[in-house]
């Protein structure tokens, strides 16, 4: 269907009578709401239904409960640019257009914080009383005696790293579409990573049953973290169509999508690493500080996995973070792909390289010393199994050519290494809860010749459904185009979390694998006593059932089908996946950074740099993964890929930049600047074996970990170009001449 230009996503969809809905942003980046007027507005011909943060329930909403801090719309204040106000349906996009600029707020303005130090000065307006200095999430893990780690090593380097905040910038942007059916219930078509979470949420604050509620949604454009949370879209348009009576539709503009962001935390990270002679680690402390932006959202996750995922590439003895995220009054950030992660790599494998060269050690070298092994438990209580991060770096040091190379380019170019890694999924769910994290269902189709699928894993491009689709016809012996997948519709599909922290391929595989594995438990008795064979000498492949020693002799696999079903009524399997059990510390937030399986990789950039511009081209990327064994190369080759120009883009090109009133200047395309295919350089992407016991098939994610040591891979080779390196992103031509021309290299 995409291929066809056929696909409907969610803002494709037209119901009979439907409404087009806006939503009314604050102009300014912090006020008291003193009064609103909707007289005008309610009196504009066409206009069916207007609400204000009156018209909406008094509860809180969020993604963790510990930080449920949002109301649908702002009841008595407003935190960023863009904070929704007010809400409209009308007949048409322009007579909603114009009715929301005739809805008139009187504001009491309040001073403005735009950055964690302005934010948790003496003295600083408050966001949120119930966050005092604006502290909205403070972590302090300890493990081990850092003070002891420090005092054994032979050489301690301690540098200051600063991130950028970045948006996700999916090709479709967020739409909604709600109508109430004959029987009162509630449906809503949205674009999401997450229809569990989003049906969550309508519940609790509606007060209304889950069974009262169906979530239709269909594949999105592009998610990357930026579409798993509720919306006010999915609850604006429920509200709207309750009042009006009819289908109401809202899809943000790029503007909208930008302030409404959720996107990359600017992390400010103090970072410092002790090491023997030989390059051996003994300690680590990082000190970091999060601009969070007005709310929470995703961000307490975000502000732990900062800290918790630094040990599980490394065998650190000793390791401490301190972190902070802290409210201001900009949009709020949340999880964008590698949630929390990429910036503290960039600073680590930045600062490992840097140590590596004071010591005269190759990079490569002080990194395989100190890699992670396979069945390990890390400082902070992560337990690793499969794990050939050596394996990588053995790989790419041989394919790029690196001892030709490091050390040995004419000045402007440059190679950097850095490596990289993922959770295949959380191993907590975001509130806590007993239900499996994945559910799937197996119907075989009364002829026997179909299989469906039923998951609520959400298809965001990254090719999920094709997966899953591969491993129910590879555990069904059926071909490919016998399995039709059903993922979009929560009245029918079972629960399902969702596609975010790189989870569907082991959770939702595994879950499928076993619905899959349940009908053939079905299958293969029956299949013996027909071919009077034993279920063991049995093979089911290409759509037979067969003798493992006589392959001549079988039976359709619709033949068996049929006959079950006509004997036994409908045939079908049930799977569900949670992860193993006590995963983790006792220690408070240890679940954040727990996961069933975690990737592996390494990641060679080479660079050269305009010495009189300081415009950065990227000539190529090596990349080797641990991602298991693959299910899918094609896809995720296309993951590393993706990968490898998003976080070359954010390293390079992308920042959203704010005036003094918190006002987002480069809100559009036009001004946000990200790679396109003609800045995209050569990418060489290989994977090295291994296998993930807790995987489907082996199988574990690829997604995100792929993105983590890009920024630091780029930044290393730019250093390695030009004799210095530039501790804040992005690294930008005029980062590159003052840099230049404070080492004495530029005019």
């Amino acid at each position: 269907a995409k291929a066809t230009g056929s696909l409907r996503y969610a803002g494709d969809f037209y119901l009979p009578n439907m409404l087009f809905g806006k939503i009314l942003g604050s102009p300014i980046a912090h006020g008291k709401i003193k009064q609103i007027d909707i007289s005008k507005a309610q009196s504009l011909p066409g206009v069916k239904a207007v609400i204000t943060g009156h018209d909406v329930p008094h509860v809180l909403y969020g993604v963790s409960p510990a930080r449920f801090d949002e109301y649908v719309l702002a009841k008595d204040k407003v935190r960023y640019v863009g904070d929704e106000v007010a809400a409209v349906a009308a007949v048409s996009e322009e007579i909603a257009e114009q009715a929301i600029k005739l809805i008139e707020v009187e504001y009491e303005e309040l001073p403005v914080v735009l950055n964690p130090a302005e934010a948790i000065a003496e003295g600083a307006p408050q966001l949120h009383d119930r966050y005092p200095r604006n502290i909205n999430t403070e972590i302090h893990h300890h493990f081990g005696d850092t003070e002891k780690g420090f005092q054994e090593a032979d050489h301690i380097r301690e540098e200051t790293f600063i991130g950028n905040i970045t948006t996700h910038c999916p090709m479709e942007s967020h739409a909604a579409i709600s109508h109430w059916d004959e029987h009162d219930n509630l449906v809503v078509y949205t674009a999401t990573q997450s229809s569990h979470y989003v049906h969550y949420q309508l519940s609790r604050v509606l007060k209304m049953p889950m069974g009262k509620i169906r979530i239709i949604s269909p594949p999105a454009g592009g998610g990357f973290g930026g579409k798993a949370e509720a919306s006010p879209l999915e609850f604006c348009t429920a509200l709207l169509s309750k009042i009006a009576g009819q289908p109401v539709k809202m899809v943000y503009t790029r503007k909208e999508v930008m302030q409404h962001h959720r996107g990359r935390h600017k992390q400010y990270i103090k970072l410092r690493i002790g090491v023997k002679k030989n390059g051996v680690l003994t300690a680590v402390q990082n000190e970091t500080y999060l601009d969070g932006g007005a709310y929470t959202g995703y961000g307490i996750t975000t502000a732990y996995y900062s800290g918790s995922m630094i040990p599980t590439l490394y065998k650190i003895p000793h390791y401490k973070f301190d972190g902070y995220r802290i409210c201001t009054n900009k949009p709020a950030c949340g999880a964008q792909r590698g949630n929390g992660v990429p910036q503290p790599r960039f600073a680590f494998e930045s600062l490992l390289t840097m140590i590596a060269e004071d010591l005269g050690i190759d990079p490569i070298e002080i990194r395989y010393i100190n890699a992670m092994t396979p069945f390990t438990t890390t400082i902070n209580e992560l337990d690793i199994k499969s794990c050939e991060l050596k394996a990588t770096l053995e790989k790419v040091k041989e394919r790029a050519g690196w001892d030709k190379k490091y050390k040995k380019l004419p000045f402007g170019k440059g190679i950097g290494i850095a490596c990289g890694g993922f959770v295949s999924g959380a191993g907590y769910p975001i509130y806590r809860s007993r239900f499996p994290h994945s559910n799937a269902l197996v119907k075989i189709s009364e002829d026997g010749l179909t299989a469906h699928c039923l998951i609520n894993a959400k298809e965001i491009g990254q090719g999920s459904s094709t997966v899953l689709a591969q491993i129910c016809a590879e555990t069904l012996g059926l071909p490919l185009d016998r399995i039709n997948m059903i993922t979009d519709d929560s009245d029918i599909c079972p629960l399902e979390l969702g596609s975010y922290s790189s989870r569907v391929t082991l959770m939702g595989g595994n879950a499928v694998f076993r619905a899959a594995k349940e009908v053939m438990n079905k299958v293969m008795p029956y299949a013996a006593t027909v071919l009077k064979s034993k279920e063991d000498r049995l093979v089911a492949a290409n759509g037979k059932i067969y003798g493992k020693e006589e392959p001549d002799k079988y039976v359709l696999w619709e033949i068996i089908a049929k006959k079950l079903t006509n004997e036994q009524g409908p045939l079908v399997g049930i799977g569900h996946y949670s992860p193993p059990e006590g995963l983790g510390g006792k220690y408070k937030g240890a679940p954040v950074g727990t996961s069933p399986a975690f990737s592996f990789g390494s990641t060679i950039c080479e660079v050269s740099v305009d010495l009189e511009t300081g415009k950065v081209k990227v000539e190529r990327f090596y990349d080797f993964h641990d991602c298991g064994t693959p299910i899918n190369p094609m896809a995720v080759h296309g993951q590393v890929e993706g990968s490898a120009v998003m976080g070359a883009s954010e390293t390079l090109l992308e920042n959203m930049v704010f005036n003094k009133k918190g006002e987002i200047v480069n809100q559009n395309f036009n001004d946000y600047l990200i790679m396109t295919i003609k800045d995209a350089p050569e990418i060489f992407s290989e994977l090295v074996d291994s296998y993930e016991p807790e995987g489907p098939f082996g199988a574990k994610e690829i997604g995100e970990g792929s993105t983590v040591p890009v920024l630091a891979a780029v930044a290393a080779a730019i250093a390695n170009a030009i004799g210095v390196w530039i501790h804040e992103l992005p690294i930008t031509p005029d980062k590159i001449l003052k840099a230049l021309k404070k080492n004495g290299n530029g005019e």
